[in-house]
């Protein structure tokens, strides 16, 4: 019931992890794609998936399949500025405002 596996992820901690899915995609015949996973500005964008033109549902499923995989693996201290906006949010020195 799966059309795709995401196989490559930018913050991934470990790279072994991306190559490992790829595998067990390929494996099973399913065509990979890749997502940015972006917690920051600067992290937008650091993996995609290129493809074809399409203009159908049906037509997206073949082109993923053609689909190439792009991106770069995020630096590891992504992590720790997650860290930091969570511990800010928690002792609420930052709040999200309401309309």
């Amino acid at each position: 019931l799966v059309d795709a596996l995401e196989v490559f992820n930018a913050r991934c901690f470990n790279p072994n992890s991306n190559e490992q899915t790829r595998l067990f995609a390929e494996t099973r015949g399913l065509p990979g794609t890749a997502g940015s996973d972006a917690h920051t500005a600067g992290e937008v964008g650091g993996a995609c998936l290129v493809l074809p033109e399409f203009s159908t549902a049906e037509g997206l499923k073949l082109a993923v399949r053609q689909g190439r995989v792009e991106g770069r693996l995020s630096s590891p201290w992504v992590h720790f500025s997650s860290q930091y906006a969570k511990w800010v949010k928690k002792v609420g020195l930052w709040k999200v405002s309401e309309p």
